[in-house]
């Protein structure tokens, strides 16, 4: 099991306001999570504790550049919800994706790992915010295309690939050559990373 120390916050809200919390931070994209329900808050809060360090163990091990000692002793910034549920106790345990993997992985990587176009949106923001890029946009607006990265997503949010930048592109996945040809009916945007930063 990963071990993490992890720094929990309880908020103070009416349980309507809880719970529409929960489910936007279900809905974004942007966090890992974990929810149980227990008869005691304890037993509630013991149980999301496993299923959120399973997660974020599985999250790390996609991550193929990151050593153990990154595995180990990385402290995660874990933000708790509790909610009374009939006679039992529901605990909900969430922490940023961005805290887990940003750390540890290149600009290039950090992009590779994108799975939805929210998480792309504050991701990228995150990412200029910080110098690691120096522009994004939609593809149709780049005035040199060939010089962005291109990140592709499908009508539900889903980042289906990740093209280099060039003339002739290649899927940073596959490593085969592709094309933003060969995504009909999908969104694109165009990534700069910062020259000289390791990929």
């Amino acid at each position: 099991m990963l071990a993490v120390v992890c720094a929990v916050i309880t908020f103070a809200q009416d349980d309507n306001e809880l719970k529409k919390r929960i489910g936007e931070i279900k809905k974004s994209g942007l966090y890992a999570y974990a929810d149980a329900t227990g008869n005691s808050k304890q037993e509630a809060l013991d149980a999301a504790e496993e299923k959120l360090y399973a997660n974020i163990n599985a999250l790390i091990a996609k991550a193929s550049k990151v050593d153990e000692q990154t595995k180990t002793n990385e402290v995660y910034n874990v933000e708790k919800i509790e909610i009374p549920r009939a006679n039992m106790f529901r605990a909900f345990l969430y922490v940023k994706l961005s805290d887990i993997i940003a750390p540890s992985l290149t600009p290039v990587e950090r992009i590779l790992a994108f799975e939805t176009f929210d998480e792309m949106k504050t991701q990228l923001a995150d990412m200029k915010e910080q110098g690691l890029v120096i522009s994004y946009g939609k593809y149709q607006e780049l005035a040199t295309p060939e010089e962005y990265m291109l990140i592709i997503f499908d009508a539900e949010g889903r980042v289906r690939a990740v093209l280099s930048e060039g003339k002739e592109r290649t899927n940073m996945k596959t490593k085969a050559p592709d094309s933003i040809s060969n995504y009909k009916g999908t969104g694109c945007v165009g990534v700069k990373v910062a020259p000289g930063l390791p990929l």
